[in-house]
């Protein structure tokens, strides 16, 4: 009986100490966050993306940042917002760029996927893109050139996995950087296509090689959060594009294409 009591009286003490808490200590074992990530950052924003830039020959890896996107603290659940986000197109050519995307609030999104964006080219047996010399089998679509878009280059196992996720009670937030196509060569042209995805007129192409796309598999660049039951807490759909010209150079050419 007196062993009971004394049982009885510690499940109180520790009812009344937070240390004692399942979660507190989960939360209190999560590692410290690159404070590179959360430079900009609120105290309580539930889901962000930040992207940076750096040029490629550049060794320092630090990235200078060129947009924040966060869903404000408090704002309801359910809820979606769209970012922009453009960069010079020389720079953005010759550039490595990347993605910090996470959580402040761990408790509140159990499960973050990021899905960067991609698209099929083609699905011909014999689909020739540019810099390619003998034409590839697209019929199955397991050719990485037989696709298009960041994933492409930054989502180990593609296309069979087309996005990347963490899980905040272990891993708060990640990073994900897409070299760039001055040294990647995807798609062996003078296009920005490996970044951008502002494409205005979303229809099937087929006659250009190098803007060949299947828009039933367009996927854009999102960021989501979600509960334990997978239901949708909040995102955030980005729009890449770049800059062609100059201000005040309305008559400038366009060198390094974007979609749109």
């Amino acid at each position: 009986m007196k062993k009971i009591i004394i049982s009885i009286l510690l499940v109180f003490v520790c009812l009344l100490n937070t240390n004692c808490s399942e979660e507190t200590a989960g939360q209190s074992e999560l590692p410290s966050l690159d404070p590179t990530i959360t430079d900009g950052i609120q105290s309580f924003v539930p889901l962000f993306l930040k992207i940076g830039i750096k040029w490629e020959s550049d060794t320092t890896e630090e990235f200078t940042n060129v947009e924040t996107c966060q869903i404000a603290p408090g704002t309801a659940e359910d809820t979606s917002i769209n970012c922009s986000v453009s960069v010079p197109e020389g720079q953005l050519y010759y550039s490595d760029v990347r993605f910090d995307w996470g959580t402040m609030i761990p408790e509140q999104c159990k499960i973050i996927e990021f899905f960067p964006y991609s698209y099929q080219r083609s699905v011909d047996a014999a689909f020739l893109p540019p810099g390619v010399d003998d034409p590839i089998d697209c019929s199955e679509g397991y050719n990485e050139k037989c696709w298009g878009g960041a994933a492409v280059k930054m989502v180990e196992n593609f296309p069979k996995n087309r996005g990347l996720y963490i899980l905040p009670e272990f891993q708060q937030a990640s990073t994900a950087i897409l070299r760039s196509e001055g040294k990647t060569r995807h798609y062996s042209a003078p296009v920005n296509y490996l970044v951008t995805n502002n494409l205005m007129n979303r229809v099937n192409e087929s006659m250009n090689p190098t803007r060949a796309r299947i828009m039933s598999t367009w996927i854009d660049y999102s960021i989501g959060c979600y509960d334990e039951h997978y239901e949708h807490i909040y995102s955030i759909n980005i729009t890449f594009s770049d800059e062609n010209f100059e201000v005040g150079d309305p008559n400038g050419v366009d060198d390094r294409i974007d979609w749109d």
